[in-house]
């Protein structure tokens, strides 16, 4: 299988909004600052158009170690997602929902959770650069785009509101 096509998410969800906070406590753990806390809290809506009828919500997800997860038909207040799953290889959150969505309605996704900032300049992590020959400062970046970025037939306006 093209490991492209296995880590595409399904067109059952159409995203059109994006809202990503976090809260950043870079903390220095040690004396001389050598070795920053680098965890934060997160917090994103997603707001979706269910394309075609699913049992499933799937989205891309590195490293999170999610405490709370909802999905919602817009101006309802069930939780539709019953558990979920995070597959490592495909780095695809996968949610069981406790009943099919609607074709064409929209639903808000919202998830909290923590982590790392990365160093390996993945998705939002720390960063070091020379300020002088003798220092050094760091600073938190990111490598954060939207995955679904698949051709299609009719094309939706993205935000990212950060």
């Amino acid at each position: 299988m093209n490991r492209t096509n296995a880590i595409r998410l399904p067109f059952n969800w159409i995203p059109s909004h994006y809202e990503l906070y976090f809260d950043v406590r870079l903390r220095t753990t040690y004396p001389n600052n050598a070795q920053p806390d680098t965890r934060f809290l997160g917090y994103t809506r997603i707001l979706v158009r269910c394309n075609q009828s699913t049992n499933e919500f799937r989205i891309h997800s590195k490293r999170l170690q999610m405490s709370s997860v909802t999905l919602k038909r817009l101006n309802t207040s069930n939780n539709l997602i019953i558990d979920w799953t995070w597959i490592s290889a495909s780095e695809i959150f996968i949610c069981r929902l406790r009943e099919r969505c609607m074709t064409n309605e929209e639903y808000l996704f919202e998830s909290e959770y923590t982590a790392e900032l990365s160093t390996d300049m993945a998705g939002f992590y720390l960063s070091r650069y020379n300020v002088t020959n003798t220092s050094t400062n760091e600073i938190i970046t990111h490598n954060i785009a939207a995955t679904h970025m698949q051709v299609m037939k009719n094309s939706h306006n993205k935000s990212l509101s950060v």
